[in-house]
């Protein structure tokens, strides 16, 4: 499939947001019980992790990926000493 320039990968969007979604599902239902009997909300978990993990991360993928990649790789060694720290 030929795609233009500046143009998204929905098949990759689509995977990335099917595995987020699969990922809520599990802790839903595996931290469900638990957080029933500590905070008397069967979703406290997944809520927690919605807020404070999803959508900030899309938030940042959407900032980041309007940079064109030629600026990243000039910054790839700093990037990457910072991942290592």
């Amino acid at each position: 499939m030929k795609r233009g320039i500046g143009k998204p990968d929905y098949t990759l969007l689509i995977m990335v947001g099917v595995l987020v979604v699969f990922g809520l599902v599990m802790i839903t239902s595996a931290s469900g019980p638990l957080a029933i009997g500590r905070f008397g909300d069967s979703f406290f978990f997944a809520k927690r992790h919605l807020l404070n993990g999803i959508l900030p991360g899309i938030v940042a993928f959407f900032i980041t990926s309007r940079i064109d990649y030629h600026r990243w790789q000039k910054l790839s060694w700093l990037i990457y000493l910072a991942t290592l720290v």
